[in-house]
Formats: C-alpha cells, sequence, structure tokens
C-alpha cells in the first residue's frame, strides 16, 4: 500500500464544515463608530456649521470661585533664591489666568508672607494650625504653600505644594517636574494650577456626529437631556467637566414606523480636548454588543469565529490521536510480520478515516480562527485604549500555520505507516 491511494479531504467538505459550523453561531449586525481627538483650536471653524450647546459661560458661574492666597515657594537643597522666586512668579501667572478667568478669586502677595513661612514653623516642622490662621485672617478659603527641588534625573527642578483649608486641613502634597522648556512647561503648570485650586475648571468639548437622518435625536449626558442633534445630525457640548461621562442619543419611538435601540456609550474628557464621536442607531435587533464594543471589547461574530475554531482545532486533535495509534499499531504489526490482509483491512480503514476527519477539522478551525481574528483585528479598538489589533492578527496568522503544518504531518504520517 503505498501514499498515492490516501485519501484527501474535498475542497466542498472543508467548506462546508466551516460554513455550517460558523452559521451555527448567532450573527448580529454591530454599530459602527469612530472615535478621534482633536484640539479645540483645530475644529473651531466647525462650529458655526453644527449645532452648538455653549456651556462655558454657565459652567463659570457654576464654578465656586474660591479666594486663594499663594504663599512665595521655598528653596531646597540645590536650589538657589532666584530659582524658588521665578518658579513662583510663573505659577502665580497661571492663577491671575485663573483669576481673570473667574474660576479664582487671587489675592495679592504681600510683603509679610515670608515672615509667615518662617513664622508657621514648629521645630522645623510646617505648623498647619498657623497657616489656617493666616488664611482665615485674610480671607482666603485655599492657601498655597511649598517649595523648589533639584530632580537629578531629568536635570529639572520639582514643585511641590500642598493646600491648606482655614479649617486647619493640609492637603497631601502634588508635585510637578520642570523641564525649564516654557513650551512644555506652561500646559503643565496651567493644569497644576488648576489641579491645586480649581479642579472643576478642567473641562473639555465634545461633538457628536450622525447622520442627517437622525435630526431631533434627544441627547443625553449622564442621564440629563442636553438637546437634540441639529439638521445635519451634530451636536457639540463645551465646557463638560473632565473624567469619564456616559452619552445616550435617543430616537423618538416609532420613527417611520421604525423603533432604533439607543446608541449608549461612555466617552473620556480630557482638558482642553475636544473628542469627537460618530453616532449611528440601529433598528432594534440589529445592534450587536454595543457595551462591549464601546467598552474597548471585540465584536461577538469575532468571539463566536474564534471560539468556533477552537472547538474545531481540539476536536481535530482527538481524531489526530485516534489515526496516530492507529498508525503505530499497523507499524507494530508490520514490523512483527503480523500484518494480515484482509484481516486488518478494517484497521488501516479505519485510520485513514480518522486522519481524514481530523484534517476536514483543522482545517476548518484554521479558517474560523482566522476569519474570527480578521474580524477581531479589523474591528480597532477605543480611543483610550489605542490597541491595532497587531497581536489577535498574529496569533491567528500563527494559528493556522501551525494548523496546515499538522495536517501536513497526519497525512505524510500515516501513509507512511499505512504503506509500510
Amino acid at each position: 500500500m503505498t501514499s498515492a491511494g490516501l485519501w484527501r479531504a474535498p475542497l466542498a467538505t472543508l467548506l462546508g464544515v466551516v460554513v455550517m459550523s460558523m452559521a451555527s453561531a448567532p450573527v448580529f449586525a454591530a454599530s459602527r463608530f469612530d472615535d478621534t481627538k482633536n484640539s479645540a483650536a483645530e475644529n473651531a471653524t466647525r462650529a458655526g456649521d453644527i449645532g452648538v450647546e455653549d456651556t462655558s459661560a454657565q459652567a463659570i458661574e457654576a464654578m465656586p470661585r474660591r479666594a486663594i492666597t499663594m504663599l512665595p515657594l521655598r528653596a531646597g537643597d540645590g536650589v538657589t533664591s532666584a530659582q524658588a522666586a521665578g518658579v513662583t512668579a510663573q505659577l502665580r501667572a497661571h492663577l491671575e489666568i485663573l483669576d481673570v478667568e473667574g474660576v479664582i478669586k487671587l489675592l495679592p502677595a504681600t510683603k509679610d508672607d515670608a515672615k509667615v513661612q518662617r513664622r508657621c514653623k514648629d521645630a522645623g516642622e510646617v505648623d498647619v494650625n498657623c497657616l489656617a490662621g493666616v488664611a482665615d485672617t485674610r480671607g482666603a478659603e485655599r492657601l498655597g504653600r511649598g517649595l523648589v527641588l533639584v530632580d537629578d534625573e531629568v536635570a529639572g527642578l520639582v514643585v511641590e505644594v500642598t493646600v491648606v483649608v482655614p479649617s486647619g486641613h493640609m492637603s497631601t502634597p502634588r508635585r510637578l517636574t520642570l523641564t525649564g522648556d516654557d513650551h512644555v512647561d506652561d500646559p503643565v503648570l496651567d493644569r497644576f494650577a488648576r489641579e491645586l485650586f480649581a479642579e472643576d475648571s478642567l473641562r473639555g468639548h465634545l461633538v457628536l456626529d450622525g447622520a442627517a437622518g437622525a435630526a431631533g435625536d434627544a441627547v443625553f449626558i449622564d442621564g440629563q437631556r442636553r438637546g437634540t442633534l441639529d439638521t445635519n445630525g451634530a451636536f457639540t457640548i463645551r465646557e463638560l467637566k473632565e473624567g469619564r461621562h456616559r452619552v445616550v442619543v435617543r430616537r423618538p419611538e416609532g420613527r417611520n414606523g421604525i423603533f432604533y435601540d439607543d446608541f449608549d456609550r461612555e466617552v473620556v474628557i480630557h482638558h482642553n480636548e475636544e473628542r469627537r464621536i460618530k453616532v449611528t442607531l440601529l433598528p432594534k435587533g440589529e445592534t450587536a454588543n454595543m457595551a462591549g464594543e464601546a467598552a474597548g471589547g471585540p465584536p461577538l461574530l469575532a468571539i463566536v469565529g474564534v471560539g468556533t475554531g477552537g472547538v474545531l482545532l481540539a476536536t481535530g486533535a482527538v481524531f489526530g490521536t485516534l489515526s496516530l495509534m492507529d498508525r503505530l499499531n499497523v507499524e507494530e504489526r508490520a514490523e512483527a510480520q503480523q500484518l494480515v490482509f484482509p484481516r486488518d483491512t478494517e484497521l488501516v480503514q479505519r485510520g485513514r478515516t480518522f486522519s481524514v476527519v481530523a484534517n476536514i477539522l483543522y482545517g476548518a478551525g484554521a479558517v474560523a480562527v482566522g476569519v474570527g481574528g480578521a474580524l477581531w483585528a479589523l474591528s480597532g479598538s477605543d480611543v483610550d485604549e489605542e490597541d491595532d489589533g497587531t497581536s489577535v492578527a498574529s496569533v491567528a496568522s500563527v494559528t493556522s500555520v501551525a494548523t496546515v503544518t499538522t495536517v501536513t504531518n497526519h497525512t505524510t504520517s500515516f501513509a507512511t505507516g499505512a504503506a509500510r
């Protein structure tokens, strides 16, 4: 018996297995959306083309405008008084910007500030009650104090600031590293000043882009109705507080006799950035795993494909093992010159059958895993995760190559054993 007589799995059979295995899983059409980040300045020219809910004035009015006093930063080891004074001036400049914006009320520096620094110490330790008394006397709701240190690792300066309130509570020190490059340090100092004294002023913008036919769809942010999409299917919310927000776009029930699922998405807003989201609402029953995709998870069809492929490959391994056992049995009898036909025809035929079934399952599993992996990779991920799916595609490719190699090994190994 020679390898020329070996059975090969017909292409039609292989495709049939793949189709049946994939068709056995539920298939849904997923809502598609894209997410990109752009600076507010880059997209300012679009503001006139879309419906804008400019909440900047209301947002500033809603912020508590705290009175702030900022003591001069002290010079730590290795830092000169001139360097400490320079950093203090930079920080106060950003606090003055917040004052102009109406976010805080910066109290003027006084000639007694240096004396306060020396007086409010107890055996070298900061006297919090003393600083709290100074804040109360000046009518300040927040008092900032700190020092400037040397950071040898980055060849820069470290600013360490704590905030004291009249009640006597002192915050955990906040640290900031400065590089000496104004282009880099200015936005960092701006954020540092806001985090210290005006957390509510950390705000960004959200732009929803929908289809023209989506006009009138209601927009909800964190459960609060904020308006509707305009005639272009767009909606912009300015000065949205930094952090995570739940965005829901809801279409009126029964529009054109069709009921739609809500667009439901959690987004992250960053200070001074514009977040754009494409919004698509699908008829009920056609929205697939929206929550999973919104969180950066893979689409349902990709999971089904990879899972089905895994089951097929595992089943193929079982039949491959049975085929291998029959092959070893045939070889053992051949070496002992006990392989007799037609008595052992059934043994050889069974080994062939197991080998063919294993090959079909391996091929179908490889295709299913490859398709699922490709869908997974193409689906991409959320902006906050930024995964391009390369690792998944690589795994799918390696699995396919390994499967083809295994199929070839099963084919030739049983053929060789039968020939003997």
